[in-house]
């Protein structure tokens, strides 16, 4: 995929089939809207086109942006995978954010980017003010000539899947129905620091993660996880919290103890995908007490692991 870090003045394609946001999470209700699009494309021997932000339009427009589910580097990473020719990454606000709806389609989409078919969601908005909608988009593509297709929201159990219901059930723990509306395990990116070193000494060495601070994180807890690290994948258990049987409730942390593995791994890049929630954090009385409880933990999140197709 090749990518582009704003909307091009003079753009190297044409013929040009593309939709448009910020698909946060790129859950399976996206990815509907991008494998249609990029099927017709090439079946119709048309270029496909992502066009998304860097920054959230509601991060600019709104004080209440919610925490996002994914980087840009994943969204990206993922949307590529999926087989998507072109990406382009504008700033919302030096690019788009003035221009009238009517304005953004006929002079951006269709003048610039040689835009003939457009594939979007039925709650899709854009333009000044987001006035623009799914309506004013069937009256401009029968006046301009290009095809519109609206998909309608994917439904999971009879629950229609969105960044909203993901977020709930991740700040819920309920992490396993949150990777089934993602299509695959939530996934946070991190880099192993030094840490207090506490874990092994009681023989559960740990990496201590260093996350992206501005990325949704789970309710706390600890989880059954898969790691990869240099293209290698491992299996583990990850702790998310304060560490309250230490006194150390101030600081937030996420570590992770890796299975059969004993190596310095500090300063590596680590993505750890949450799996399934096993208990609550909790305080123990004694270090004996905390370590019967990692071997519990330990034994439950191999049994998990093992049964995952994830």
């Amino acid at each position: 995929m090749k990518i582009f870090w704003r909307i091009p003045a003079q753009f190297e394609y044409e013929n040009v089939g593309l939709t448009i946001g910020v698909f946060d999470g790129v859950h399976l209700g996206h990815q509907k809207i991008i494998t249609g699009l990029i099927n017709s494309c090439r079946k119709k021997g048309l270029t496909s086109l992502f066009l998304t932000f860097e920054i959230h339009p509601r991060k600019i427009l709104s004080s209440t942006m919610p925490a996002p589910l994914i980087t840009l580097d994943q969204r990206l990473n993922i949307i590529s995978h999926l087989g998507m020719d072109v990406c382009i990454v504008t700033d919302f606000e030096q690019e788009i954010m003035n221009l009238e709806a009517t304005e953004f389609i006929e002079k951006v989409l269709i003048d610039k980017l040689k835009m003939k078919q457009m594939w979007i969601g039925t709650n899709f908005l854009f333009g000044r003010g987001r006035k623009g909608d799914v309506q004013l988009l069937q009256e401009l593509s029968a006046k301009k000539g290009f095809k519109l297709q609206v998909v309608e929201p994917v439904k999971l159990e009879d629950e229609i899947v969105s960044s909203t219901r993901i977020r709930e059930y991740l700040k819920q723990g309920e992490v396993a129905k949150a990777n089934l509306l993602l299509s695959r395990p939530y996934t946070i990116g991190a880099e192993v620091i030094h840490g207090t070193k506490r874990g092994r000494i009681l023989g559960y060495p740990t990496a201590n993660l260093k996350w992206d601070e501005e990325i949704l994180l789970p309710e706390k807890g600890v989880y059954a996880v898969r790691v990869k690290m240099d293209d290698e994948r491992y299996e583990g258990v990850a702790n998310l919290g304060y560490r309250p049987t230490f006194g150390e409730e101030k600081e937030l942390y996420l570590e992770v103890h890796i299975f059969d593995f004993n190596q310095e791994i500090y300063f590596k890049e680590l993505n750890v995908s949450f799996i399934t929630r096993i208990r609550d954090e909790k305080p123990f009385k004694d270090q004996d007490s905390l370590i019967r409880q990692l071997n519990e933990d330990e034994n439950k999140a191999k049994q998990i692991l093992k049964a995952s197709n994830w």
